[in-house]
């Protein structure tokens, strides 16, 4: 039926099947039954840093290439026939996947910030602690007496957490609280269940950002999840997810556009911006709902044994503990949350170690808390031990300052076959 809300769009307000779409298009965006293991990251750098920036599998490039081509060569198809029939998909796709109803918004960020501005003016908010640094801004900018619990950089007790929320509440009782499900800054992994049902037995609005979150079959969620999905997802940039519960309120529209105040369409197009990231969740999405596990598991079998190679323990356990991740199942299966990032404390003499590792030919984030000084490593499934190997030497002095990169052979060799592994699969 045509959606008269949309305007001058040509749009249908259904969704394209397979053979409407140009054959092109319909190829890539297939989902394959093995495991892309293909990033075209650069080769001579161990790239330890998913956490921040993520990285993309060649096919996903493919696709967006594809599209983009599309979107310049004929605009007029591109945006009357295409856009909208495509982005509405992504986000049936992210409302089976997320099992709730959603919104895409263009980043995170905004993201957060329309969520936090759709609350009421009088709210009282309080942020729980180690929460994302834009976070933090956001939240004073907005609510300058907010109030802010603090239960320590690395605290996942449930039951310390819970009660520093008991303690906050008592002296001050707020209405909305906002959390990182995975902190960016120190990786504690959030009670999300407890903190979730604290919330509503106290009759709070939660508001958690799941970006740094790699498993999303939660057993209960929150008023608002908010993410990106450039991260774990796998999705190009930059693309966010609201995942909102029952009655909460739906933030406004990044735009005031076609299809407002349409109450579905109202959110669909917000104006000229670049629709291809929203476009592509749909794919990485799919690819994740078939690969999550497997990937999961390559991964955390890496940074196991990563780990050990270093001879360093992280702030927090590493779980699962078996080289093997056997007990990644056993660990979803009892409603935890798998860890991609460990946190390592070094003690280091350098004004910019940040330049130090990426001379070394190392990408890692370095993070000043509390006085001391941690490497966050990620670990995902283009890496390998290798990678580690070469953070290894690096805390270890085991390589010259003045050497350049400082690149073996060996690790140049190791990458070049993880390339033509890659390869293989594509």
């Amino acid at each position: 039926m045509m959606n008269q809300s949309i305007g001058s769009f040509r749009d249908v307000g259904d969704i394209l099947s397979a053979d409407e779409l140009p054959a092109d298009l319909a190829g890539l965006r297939e989902v394959r039954s093995e495991l892309d293991a293909h990033y075209p990251l650069q080769s001579d750098v161990a790239h330890l840093n998913h956490g921040a920036f993520g990285a993309v599998t060649q096919s996903m490039l493919e696709l967006e290439s594809a599209l983009r081509s599309r979107a310049h060569s004929n605009p007029s198809h591109f945006y009357d026939h295409l856009c909208l029939p495509l982005v509405r998909e992504s986000i049936r796709e992210a409302s089976e996947f997320f099992n709730g109803s959603v919104i895409l918004q263009p980043n995170c960020t905004i993201a957060m910030k329309a969520v936090l501005q759709a609350q009421d003016s009088s709210a009282t908010v309080a942020r729980l602690t180690p929460i994302y640094g834009a976070t933090t801004k956001l939240v004073t900018h907005l609510f300058p007496q907010h109030i802010t619990i603090e239960p320590g950089l690395f605290t996942e007790d449930c039951a310390s957490i819970i009660r520093c929320l008991d303690a906050a509440y008592e002296k001050q009782p707020f209405t909305v609280l906002v959390a990182d499900h995975v902190a960016s800054q120190s990786g504690r992994i959030l009670p999300l269940k407890a903190v979730v049902e604290w919330c509503r037995a106290k009759n709070v609005v939660s508001v958690v950002d799941g970006t740094q979150s790699s498993w999303f079959e939660n057993v209960i969620w929150p008023d608002y999840y908010v993410m990106s999905t450039h991260k774990w997802l796998g999705n190009i940039k930059t693309c966010a997810v609201i995942r909102i519960e029952g009655d909460a309120v739906v933030p406004e529209p990044v735009g005031i556009s076609f299809g407002h105040p349409h109450p579905t369409d109202r959110h669909l197009w917000t104006g000229m911006l670049d629709y291809i990231p929203y476009i592509m969740l749909a794919k990485a999405l799919r690819e994740y709902r078939k690969h999550g596990r497997e990937m999961l598991r390559m991964s955390l079998t890496t940074l196991v044994a990563g780990m050990k190679l270093i001879g360093l323990t992280p702030e927090l356990s590493n779980v699962p503990s078996d080289e093997e991740g056997g007990g990644l199942d056993d660990l979803l299966a009892a409603g935890g949350h798998p860890r991609t990032m460990c946190m390592l404390r070094v003690n280091r003499f350098e004004t910019d170690l940040q330049g130090a590792l990426e001379r070394y030919g190392i990408c890692v984030s370095v993070k000043s808390l509390e006085g001391s000084t941690y490497l966050r490593v990620s670990s995902w499934v283009y890496n390998t031990v290798d990678d580690f190997a070469l953070l290894g030497d690096f805390l270890q002095y085991r390589i010259r300052l003045d050497g350049g990169l400082g690149h073996t052979p060996e690790l140049k060799a190791a990458r070049k076959k993880q390339q033509k592994i890659g390869r293989a699969h594509v």
